[in-house]
């Protein structure tokens, strides 16, 4: 008997059984076995596509590692279409599983730091990761922040920090490329017009943090 099994989780003790054949198969059984097994799974890829989904997910994990979420949904997202339960097909919703708890991490977080930060960071989910699930989480959160009066203080408020972030953005931009004079400046701008926003709580400590080092 043959048997054509899913290559499985990394921790599977188990291989999963697509299709198997008679005792003392023929020809014909086997690929009647084989054609079932990819029914199941999916098609397999070219080298091409392979070589393009192990590059998204490396990327991807890479981003994802450096704390920065929103660039590592963005190449995962752009990642070949493959079958949902081939091998790359599981990778891919593995690794998409794991930017969903770390942005619901950073959610939580930024729940402890204040209302604004909140609703800032909710308003930020629901922009950047349109069509997901995380985006339809935030939407309804967000709902329901603005159901109370401090809610709707707290979403007013962000939409004004929420003005700061390009600043905060070219700032950091600054620093990847060594320009520190420059990435000062623009942290103090933010301080001087963000005032006690998170935007300007933000840059303040950032500044504390370049003067240490």
């Amino acid at each position: 008997t043959v048997r054509l099994c899913h290559p499985g989780e990394p921790d599977d003790d188990e291989l999963k059984t697509l299709a198997e054949t008679v005792d003392k198969p023929t020809a014909a059984a086997t690929r009647l076995a084989i054609r079932a097994a990819i029914k199941k799974m999916g098609a397999g890829v070219d080298e091409a596509t392979y070589d393009a989904v192990q590059e998204s997910l490396t990327r991807s994990r890479n981003e994802r590692k450096r704390k920065r979420l929103t660039a590592a949904w963005g190449v995962i997202a752009k990642a070949p279409k493959v079958a949902p339960d081939s091998f790359w097909g599981r990778a891919i919703a593995r690794e998409t599983g794991e930017i969903s708890e770390a942005v619901r991490t950073e959610l939580k977080k930024a729940a402890t730091r204040g209302l604004i930060d909140y609703a800032g960071a909710l308003t930020g989910v629901q922009r950047d990761y349109k069509g997901a699930p995380l985006a339809a989480e935030a939407k309804a959160s967000l709902k329901k922040l603005g159901k109370s009066s401090e809610g709707k203080k707290a979403l007013k408020e962000a939409r004004r920090d929420a003005k700061f972030q390009k600043e905060l953005d070219r700032a950091l931009a600054h620093e990847d490329k060594k320009r520190w004079e420059r990435a000062i400046r623009a942290y103090l701008r933010v301080v001087d017009r963000a005032g006690t926003l998170p935007a300007g709580a933000r840059a303040r400590a950032r500044l504390a943090e370049m003067e240490a080092d």
